[in-house]
């Protein structure tokens, strides 16, 4: 073989890619199917679109992570005063979509599982307190459980919004049965 004079000073990828090329040049020549041509052509779609995924949660990372704490924080003058939940929420469910992506990656990994694992927490206490009020409010006012059931939604979290819903009922019935009548059925036993 002659020099190399592909400006690459000998580097595997000047190979690589004459490689490929000389691959792509052969399946030309000697299969001229187009159904080849179209399976390759899908294949290579779906590696650029995975590879955007990739680069689009690594770009967006360190942004949305570093948004969160404000979102959490009560003295953000964009909610009277209040955490932003349902931002909050929104911004970890693109991390966890972000995490997903970047799964593959060989470092940061285990420092990702850990932030996520950490928001989430944060975002349950803080949420808890919001679906209790809304439980006690939801005979004249729906729009608050509404949120709340979309936020533990987002989160997975629907069997522990259900737990407290039924936790809630009884305490309602059973004062409900004693505001209609029930007294009497205390002094029979």
């Amino acid at each position: 073989p002659g020099p190399d004079v592909s400006g690459g000073g000998g580097g595997s990828a000047s190979k690589d890619d004459d490689t490929i090329i000389t691959s792509i040049d052969n399946n030309n020549n000697t299969n001229p199917n187009p159904l080849s041509t179209l399976h390759s052509l899908l294949n290579l779609k779906n590696h650029l679109t995975t590879t955007r995924s990739i680069l689009a949660a690594a770009s967006s990372w360190d942004e949305t992570i570093n948004s969160i704490p404000k979102l959490l924080s009560s003295s953000s003058s964009t909610n009277n005063g209040q955490p932003n939940l349902i931002e909050a929420v929104a911004a970890l469910s693109k991390l966890e979509q972000g995490a997903r992506a970047l799964q593959g990656m060989p470092e940061g990994q285990t420092e990702r599982t850990a932030a996520i694992s950490k928001l989430r927490t944060q975002l349950e206490v803080l949420l808890k307190p919001q679906l209790l009020h809304a439980l006690k409010k939801m005979e004249t006012r729906l729009g608050p459980l509404q949120q709340c059931v979309g936020m533990y939604g987002t989160l997975g979290k629907m069997d522990v919004m259900r737990e407290e819903y039924v936790r809630m009922r009884p305490g309602e019935v059973i004062s409900l049965w004693f505001s209609f009548g029930g007294h009497a059925a205390t002094t029979i036993g």
